[in-house]
């Protein structure tokens, strides 16, 4: 099995702020979250875009990172209840990880990966956007 590869990694209290916000408008299932997509993180240049809308309210926050591979990925609000479970110490860091076709988000030792659906694939490979579920 190849290594997983680094996507970016940021303080949890920060993530966690702006993934709270962020699940407040991003709808969580049903024809609202196909349409909507979930939260969307871009990564760019030692910040993360984090943003969701519901097509009628739009979120936007910059959060900065520690390290970053610049990518956009999808996901939806049960990656922001699993960040909010997580301890939020100052000096802890939240670490995204592409695996294949998944992505990990991971805290520590603990981290949940999800597998990116081939439907998904196909309709977001033109956009250079990386979906998960």
């Amino acid at each position: 099995m190849a290594k997983a590869e680094l996507i970016a990694t940021m303080q949890a209290s920060l993530l966690h702020e702006a993934l709270s916000r962020a699940s407040k408008i991003a709808p969580s299932k049903g024809d609202a979250m196909d349409r909507a997509g979930g939260i969307r993180i871009t990564f760019d240049v030692m910040d993360a875009h984090v943003q969701a809308t519901d097509l009628d309210l739009t979120f936007y926050q910059k959060v900065q990172c520690e390290t970053v591979n610049p990518t956009t990925i999808r996901i939806a609000t049960v990656v922001a209840q699993f960040v909010a479970t997580l301890p939020m110490d100052r000096d802890q860091v939240v670490r995204f990880l592409r695996d294949g076709k998944s992505i990990i988000v991971q805290y520590g030792k603990t981290g949940t990966k999800v597998k990116v659906p081939r439907s998904w694939v196909s309709i977001f490979a033109s956009r250079g956007t990386t979906p998960t579920r």
